[in-house]
């Protein structure tokens, strides 16, 4: 295998991923604009977790604050594992899920009733900094790859 066809497919591989994440970031954006007028039902909060993710230099851990809750619609009880934060040390991410009380608000589609969004959602920056880099470097490699 070539450089150059190795690098065109590292590019594509890129594309793919920036496209999965710019989904996911607009996903959490049309259902944040669409639900302003859904239904508003309480979700309980059923278990506080906090996670280790080594971190991508090998040094060290980050912390994931997540969240698992149910709500009950005409459609049935649904249940979702929400992803808080990340956090650099685990008492940050203990403290942030501290901050959570023992229930949240839930907006859901009444049309679709497993469709929601809860007011703790939100787009981490660092979902659309990996879009937009991802973007980025499958760019500069098809450049390089094509002179």
């Amino acid at each position: 295998m070539n450089a150059q066809f190795s690098m065109i497919l590292l590019a594509v591989i890129m594309i793919g991923f920036s496209i999965y994440s710019g989904l996911k970031v607009m996903s959490i954006y049309r259902r944040k604009s669409a639900s302003a007028e859904w239904p508003v039902v309480p979700g309980t909060v059923l278990a506080r977790d906090v996670s280790s993710v080594r971190n991508t230099n090998g040094r060290g851990h980050s912390y994931r604050a997540e969240v698992t809750y149910r709500y009950a619609t005409p459609g049935g009880p649904f249940e979702k594992k929400l992803f808080v934060g990340s956090k650099g040390v685990r008492a940050q991410a203990d403290k942030l899920l501290e901050s959570m009380g023992d229930s949240i608000q839930v907006r859901y589609n009444p049309q679709n009733p497993s469709e929601h969004i809860s007011d703790q959602e939100k787009v981490m920056p660092a979902q659309v900094a990996a879009a937009v880099g991802a973007l980025l470097l499958a760019v500069v490699l098809l450049v390089l790859a094509l002179l």
